[in-house]
């Protein structure tokens, strides 16, 4: 609701009378205070600072304003002088109230200056209690205070793809803040003691500030998603609504992804994974394959997902001319303003976004290769697939990979001819490319590397996080204390769900309790994000029992959330390490990061143990009564049972781990997850829920081929509870069990 008067613009909400914002319409909003009570505090900031042409932010003064009021929206069209200027320049700057409750939007607009806007951000706020108590921060971060200043321009900190076009400070007046922009950030500013939490970014005009004050940082959050994907926005916080059909694909399937073409590492891969029950998972290949596809599919029920990428665009210096572009022509290239062309990976030219379409269906260049030296660079069976025509009609992908597109910064950029582009034509030539992607390939899902935020919606999923960006200290970010927190989902997951982080290899696995294994699942099973099964180049493809272990980890978790929105995050007595996250369809997920055991619904928590439970739902990293590491899945599409040592779980007892499906009205599979050891027990009527009568146990071997061999020997049964000997032999992945009622 708006109130004008001579002097102020008031804006209210009948949903939280405890808001209120004001605009001195005199003055503008330019370098001049704006003034907001929220929650019993009373306080401002001192509206929006400018650097037009290499002039400001310091040094404007406002010769005047006119303003003009029009459907709720107050227009303030500020005429701006400065020393190093002969005449006054005009910035526009459109003030309204969103229908969301204590949220302002501030559209700047500076076409009318005629200069290029170097830059613009919020000036410090000023009154009682603005010093931050906590930050809210980048994809994954609470922050608490004492908080050093830092800036997170990419000369600063390097870790440009795990930020947003979003953040929010909790103040010590108790009111939270959050700041958005509807184009990428260029740096978050901030300085705890002076007040300074300032969201910069630079070139595009009209730009878009929402800013949203509540006196919870809860509601904070929630009002920050509905102001991103409200019936007047897009999840860019602002514009027209987003209508993607492809990212529900995402839900429940972690991704598996390879690198090497030959047909023998393919076939062995998914064997292996097909007897320990891994399946319907998303397969990224650098190097596609034809036929895999099918074969992926009718094999593992596997989606497969082949890289490409539009951005390298190789000429006869990059590489030595091994990867030259048969088309590349210097029209087609981005340059820098003093008229050099733009180099990146292995000195490549930049192809020109609005040529990325053109290419996808033309292209002719080496992009599958081996070798990351331009001497050692070697074509492989994939070099004669060069675009997505190619991958089309050859390899029939459900899904694509576009590498390096959203890990990259949006910049504006020059063409041949000096012309300048601005950011958003970078991220509007972007969005027509995926665009583009999933329809010419049928409803595919669109992935990119790291998962710029920027490019939430056009993309379905981020995928190859850089695990780095979860550990603020390496972001060179320091504070009293800081955990990793959910804050991507939060705002995004109806509309956008990665896959989890890039886990590295580590000595102890699954067995060790508050191991850095541990560590990993714990992050992912916080965000809900299905993970990524690492079998790439360099992986050691000996060790696929932790792998194996991340996918019954995930994706049955990360399909009982669904798209579900994340309705709140709380922190246990104030101790943000350990996290209840509650979801809109009755999932509520604890993850326990701190040092310290946590009792929850009877269960122990270890550090990184966690509860997840729901409709039809459990998932439970906790101890055992003699301290021992123990996981329980128990979900509609199969139930998981794992500890190190001997423990009884109802349905089985056994040493290792176990994940079992039902395939039928009278069957079920064990897959061994991890060895089992010794004898194991099955709990007839409580594994198949009714009253049953055992027919036969076999157990899958591999010898070449796969065959199920009858083991009657090995096994005696007591009542209704069936022993059998685990047999050593590791070909032997799977048991399958055979009952009639």
């Amino acid at each position: 609701m708006l109130k004008m008067n001579d002097n102020d613009a008031v804006f209210t909400w009948p949903e939280d009378p405890q808001v209120e914002v004001r605009v001195d319409v005199k003055q503008g909003v330019i370098d001049a205070p704006v003034r907001v009570r929220c929650g019993g505090a009373t306080f401002g900031f001192g509206g929006f600072w400018l650097n037009l042409g290499g002039h400001g932010p310091e040094g404007w003064r406002v010769e005047g304003v006119e303003r003009a009021e029009k459907d709720g929206e107050v227009v303030l069209r500020h005429r701006l002088s400065h020393a190093g200027l002969s005449q006054p320049v005009g910035v526009t700057v459109a003030v309204r109230a969103d229908e969301t409750p204590g949220t302002v939007r501030f559209r700047v607009e500076t076409a009318e200056a005629g200069l290029h806007l170097d830059g613009v951000g919020v000036r410090d706020p000023f009154g009682d209690g603005v010093k931050a108590r906590r930050v809210f921060l980048g994809k994954q971060f609470v922050i608490d205070a004492p908080i050093e200043p830092f800036d997170t321009s990419w000369s600063r900190t390097n870790f440009s793809s795990s930020l947003t076009r979003f953040w929010a400070v909790q103040m010590e007046n108790g009111v939270t803040e959050a700041q958005a922009i509807d184009v990428p950030q260029q740096s978050f500013v901030f300085d705890g003691d002076a007040g300074r939490y300032d969201l910069r970014t630079y070139c595009s005009s009209p730009i878009t500030y929402t800013l949203i004050f509540a006196a919870e940082a809860q509601e904070a959050l929630a009002r920050l998603r509905k102001a991103g994907w409200g019936e007047r926005s897009s999840g860019s916080f602002g514009g027209a609504p987003l209508h993607r059909k492809t990212v529900h694909k995402i839900a429940g399937r972690p991704a598996v992804m390879t690198w090497h073409p030959a047909p023998d590492y393919l076939r062995g891969l998914v064997e292996e994974f097909r007897r320990r029950g891994v399946r319907d998972v998303f397969w990224f290949a650098y190097s596609p394959t034809e036929g895999a596809a099918e074969y992926l599919e009718r094999e593992v029920g596997a989606l497969y997902t082949p890289y490409d990428c539009y951005v390298c665009y190789f000429d006869a210096v990059s590489d030595g001319g091994k990867r030259a572009c048969k088309q590349w022509r210097p029209e087609d290239c981005e340059y820098r303003q003093d008229g050099s062309l733009r180099r990146g990976y292995h000195q490549c030219t930049h192809l020109l976004p609005e040529r990325y379409v053109e290419y996808a269906t033309m292209r002719e260049m080496m992009i599958y290769c081996m070798g990351d030296r331009d001497e050692i660079v070697m074509p492989t069976a994939s070099s004669h697939i060069s675009n997505l025509k190619q991958l089309k009609e050859l390899c029939h992908p459900k899904a694509i990979y576009m590498d390096v597109h959203s890990s990259t910064r949006p910049q504006h950029y020059f063409d041949h001819q000096g012309r300048h582009h601005s950011v958003r034509e970078f991220i509007e030539h972007t969005t027509r490319l995926f665009d583009f992607a999933r329809d010419y390939l049928g409803d595919a899902v669109i992935f990119s590397e790291s998962g710029g935020e920027w490019l939430v919606g056009p993309m379905d999923g981020g995928c190859f996080h850089d695990e780095l960006h979860s550990n603020l200290d390496k972001c060179q970010i320091r504070a009293r204390d800081w955990e990793v927190y959910p804050l991507l989902e939060q705002v995004h997951r109806e509309h956008h769900l990665s896959i989890g982080f890039d886990r590295k290899e580590v000595e102890a696995g699954w067995q060790a309790p508050g191991s850095e294994y541990r560590r990993f699942v714990s992050h992912w099973v916080l965000t809900g994000r299905p993970a990524l099964l690492t079998c790439y180049f360099g992986s050691d493809l000996t060790k696929l029992d932790d792998r194996t272990f991340d996918y019954y980890l995930t994706s049955g978790l990360s399909r009982a959330l669904g798209l579900s929105p994340i309705e709140r995050v709380d922190f246990l007595e104030g101790d943000i390490h350990r996290q209840v996250v509650r979801y809109g369809n009755g999932m509520t997920v604890r993850v326990n990061r701190g040092q310290e055991v946590w009792e929850a619904e009877g269960y122990r928590l270890p550090r990184y143990g966690y509860l997840a439970t729901g409709p039809g739902f459990l998932q439970v990293h906790c101890l055992s009564g003699e301290g021992e590491p123990v996981d329980v899945v128990e979900c509609p599409d199969y139930r998981f049972y794992a500890c190190p040592k001997h423990h009884d779980f109802g349905p089985v007892a056994l040493t290792g781990a176990v994940a079992i499906r039902e395939r039928g009205p009278g069957e079920a599979v064990l897959h061994e997850a991890a060895k089992l050891r010794g004898i194991a027990e099955v709990d007839l009527p409580k594994l198949f829920g009714r009253a049953v009568r055992f027919e036969g146990l076999t157990a899958g071997f591999l010898f070449g081929r796969e065959m199920d061999r009858p083991l009657s020997a090995l096994v005696k049964l007591k009542g209704d509870r069936l022993h059998f000997y685990a047999m050593p032999d590791p070909t032997v992945r799977y048991h399958v069990l055979r009952v009639k009622n």
